[in-house]
């Protein structure tokens, strides 16, 4: 489709967060999206099936802060 086709046309850096026990999504398919983005960082969570965000809140909570404020647009995080 059309979303599969312009991968290659993102120009913002991507977070990919995936669990190693996907039932629905092979977890090798993270290879066939770091090929496509040039700018991805991915990360497999352990111990964890299609819902990453359900399963390990905490982990994705962190994950995402920490890569947004590698961003720069980190001012858009909240302030502690």
């Amino acid at each position: 489709g059309p979303i599969e086709r312009d991968l290659h046309r993102l120009n913002h850096p991507v977070l990919l967060i995936w669990g190693d026990r996907d039932k629905y999504l092979d977890v090798g398919l993270t290879q066939h999206f770091k090929t496509r983005i040039k700018d991805i960082r991915i990360e497999i969570i352990g111990d964890c099936g299609h819902s990453p965000h359900e399963e390990n809140p905490d982990l994705v909570n962190r994950l995402m802060t920490e890569f947004l404020g590698e961003q720069q647009y980190s001012n858009l995080l909240p302030q502690s």
